[in-house]
């Protein structure tokens, strides 16, 4: 006699028909999801639709018309201050006159900022923070290089912090501002006698209650000041971390911004003031005559060079050469790379270069291959 034995999902979907048709469901649609996938997998720069309705341009080499090759073109740089001042600024068309804006940050545990950390403390962020181990810290921040220093009347910092209660109780604030970084003055300064700021809820954990607490608080400066460096000093013997999200400054109670991502200036700044190089690639061998750059902090030394493969460059004109930065070249030059070799700064501050230009014949070009009626977009 032959014994039957019943497989125990059996029993589950007896138990649940609702599951035992969702898989059913799932079998008869399986065959249906085979489709053909050659028309939806094209490649980069396939367009993806109906190849009719492809109303995109079309790129073609362009050896008649007169023009700035390099406009809209990729552009590489040696280094840049920030993440905002980039080399793909000087491609975009834009000229711009005024020095950008941009920031140094510094503490006492840290020293000076790196690039992606300098603007932690003004990003309105709390997750982008910065710790200190010590009782006594200070964060220093400088603006600019002098010029267009926002005025302000108040600072204020948000913190949270580790409290150790058996030290002695009391803390302070203090604010300096300095135009030269060497030179402080006393600008405004608040003090409180008990544990610096609230304890913070559902964290009552080791060491009581006011382990863990946030401080927020702003410092009235006596005067209103422009100046280029503030410094800022945080001094409690009961803390044994500072944890710093953010420090906002104010004047006449409306927000100043001084991070560089608040602001745009289409520019690109280079991180140091030794030799610094920026070039563009024109996409194709081309013909030119006449390479113009606009400075906002210029070089006192240096070369226009040309390359077919970015790695092997020919001096073509100097810098001291141009005329009210032009630089007409003594004969066409053909090459793909254009690059504006820096080796000498006009300024301890580095390079700021708007724009580079260079007009000849060649490169990609674009043009629309359809007439599309307006009338159907209204």
């Amino acid at each position: 006699m032959k014994i039957f034995t019943i497989h125990p999902s059996i029993l589950l979907f007896s138990k649940k028909p609702a599951l035992f048709a969702v898989f059913l469901g799932l079998f008869l649609l399986l065959p249906m999801c085979t489709v053909n996938t050659g028309d939806y997998h094209r490649g980069p720069g396939e367009y993806p639709g109906n190849k009719n309705e492809d109303y995109s341009p079309e790129i073609y080499i362009d050896n008649s018309n007169y023009r700035n090759l390099a406009y809209n073109r990729p552009a590489y740089h040696s280094s840049s201050y920030d993440y905002n001042l980039t080399a793909q600024l000087v491609t975009d068309g834009i000229k711009d006159t005024v020095i950008p804006n941009w920031i140094s940050t510094s503490t006492s545990e840290h020293g000076i900022l790196k690039k992606r950390e300098r603007e932690w403390l003004f990003d309105h962020n709390w997750m982008t923070s910065l710790y200190f181990d010590t009782a006594s810290i200070w964060l220093q921040f400088e603006m600019g290089d002098g010029k267009n220093i926002p005025e302000i009347d108040s600072i204020e910092f948000s913190a949270r912090l580790r409290l150790n209660d058996q030290n002695e109780r009391g803390w302070e604030i203090k604010v300096l501002g300095s135009d030269d970084g060497q030179t402080w003055k006393d600008l405004g300064y608040i003090f409180g006698n008990d544990y610096p700021g609230n304890p913070i809820p559902r964290r009552f954990g080791r060491g009581g209650e006011n382990r863990f607490r946030m401080f927020n608080n702003s410092v009235k400066l006596t005067s209103p000041s422009t100046n280029r460096f503030y410094r800022v000093s945080l001094s409690a013997p009961n803390v044994e971390m500072w944890t710093i999200s953010s420090l906002e400054l104010f004047n006449a109670n409306s927000p100043v911004e001084v991070a560089p991502s608040f602001s745009f200036t289409s520019a690109w700044m280079s991180a140091g003031n030794k030799e610094e190089w920026v070039y563009v690639d024109l996409g194709a061998i081309c013909t030119f005559d006449q390479v113009n750059l606009k400075w906002i902090r210029s070089a006192k030394s240096g070369f226009i060079q040309v390359s077919d493969n970015a790695s092997e460059w020919k001096n073509i004109k100097s810098l001291l050469e141009g005329l009210n930065d032009e630089y007409r070249l003594d004969e066409q030059v053909k090459g793909r790379y254009v690059r504006v070799l820096m080796q000498e700064s006009s300024s301890k501050e580095g390079y700021i270069l708007s724009e580079l230009e260079v007009f000849g014949r060649g490169g990609a070009n674009r043009f629309h291959s359809f007439l599309i009626d307006a009338s159907i977009f209204l």
